[in-house]
């Protein structure tokens, strides 16, 4: 039998990622949280997994995830069964191997939306070990630009209001929120979440690369998922995209899918400013993890194929490839090595957001 001290559960793997470099080890949980990674004799165990060649390392972090195993984050308001959505979506999402996350909310209706801060915050005070752990939520929107506003619904866009961030800022549920930093009343909602300790973060937007490094002056700190819907990198009128690839004390995302951002782009982005402040983030919908091809978020009917949603018009709405296939299929493009990929998605996102506590491993199939 196990001593007392033993571990809740030992993983080993002939590719156990260690400081930065897969090679034969092991990782130990208990309440689960990683205690130790290690080559060797493992500790005792309760449980002793062999993943045989699969890499494994620490769980990720996802700063950018509407939904997941057919829950999405947005439908967490419903009184009756909003805690259990969330529930849910997360202990499907530590199984994937996404240890903390923050639900990422569309623009819905400012009552809607409070409903369902409300419920975040009951969740960021506990988290089973089953389950990953809700840091905060990401607000995507409101207060984008109707000029660059992707698959959000634009009728549920709105004018910076700072009486409105307000009523979300007391929630104390809010980690990030992105915001178009060229629309009026805009860089009083940055100074306003910067002094909330919110993660501001630019996208959605037509903005200028004047008017990001105003903002960012201001505390805006960060960029949601480059070179989605925002004006595109420009030789002469230099853009958010040209702001995001240069200004590297500025946390940027990046959806790893090699369908959001092609591999050249990707490769732009890492000559540009290297492993600096790159998050990977999954942007995924409800029907990520689910197999589904065909289901409705954010007011819209979606297709799945290859992966990824898209609406009827063929535009890109989100992915649904959970965001280890996406590590590991950045990692296959040769840009960077799976320890860097691992690094982008696990100790970047951490580092910004610092979630209390990062349940479980991630396992990437060999």
């Amino acid at each position: 039998m196990p001593g007392t001290n033993a571990a809740d559960l030992v993983i080993r793997s002939r590719s156990t990622l260690i400081a930065g470099s897969p090679r034969p080890g092991w990782i130990a949980l208990s309440g689960g949280i990683i205690t130790k990674i290690g080559t060797g004799a493992a500790p005792a165990a309760a449980r002793v997994v062999d993943a045989g060649g699969d890499c494994i390392g620490p769980a990720f972090v996802d700063t950018h995830i509407h939904g997941f195993g057919g829950f999405d984050a947005s439908d967490c308001g419903d009184s009756d069964h909003g805690e259990e959505i969330l529930h849910s979506m997360a202990r499907a999402l530590l199984a994937s191997g996404v240890g903390a996350f923050c639900p990422t909310l569309y623009p819905l209706a400012p009552a809607r939306t409070l409903e369902c801060l409300q419920t975040i915050r009951k969740l960021m005070k506990r988290a089973p070990p089953d389950e990953a752990v809700v840091v905060g939520a990401h607000l995507e929107g409101p207060f984008v630009s109707p000029a660059r506003p992707g698959a959000l619904d634009v009728a549920r866009l709105r004018a910076p209001d700072a009486k409105l961030m307000q009523q979300f800022i007391d929630t104390g549920a809010v980690s990030i929120i992105t915001i178009a930093p060229e629309l009026p009343g805009a860089l009083e909602i940055v100074k306003q979440c910067a002094a909330a300790n919110i993660l501001v973060s630019m996208g959605h937007s037509a903005a200028t690369f004047a008017e990001c490094k105003h903002a960012a002056r201001r505390g805006a700190g960060a960029i949601t998922h480059i070179f989605n819907a925002m004006a595109p990198v420009h030789h002469r009128d230099a853009s958010i995209a040209n702001f995001a690839l240069v200004e590297d004390a500025v946390s940027a995302e990046l959806i790893p899918d090699l369908k959001h951002v092609s591999a050249p782009a990707i490769d732009l982005l890492l000559r540009s400013r290297g492993l600096n402040g790159i998050r990977l983030v999954s942007d995924n919908l409800a029907a990520a993890g689910t197999g589904a091809r065909k289901f409705q978020s954010g007011g819209a009917k979606l297709t799945v194929k290859d992966g990824i949603a898209y609406r009827a018009e063929g535009m890109i709405a989100g992915s649904c490839l959970p965001l280890g296939v996406s590590v590991g299929a950045l990692a296959r493009t040769g840009l960077l090595t799976i320890g860097e990929c691992w690094r982008l998605a696990s100790d970047e996102p951490a580092m910004v957001i610092k979630p209390r506590a990062v349940h479980g491993f991630a396992r990437l199939s060999s």
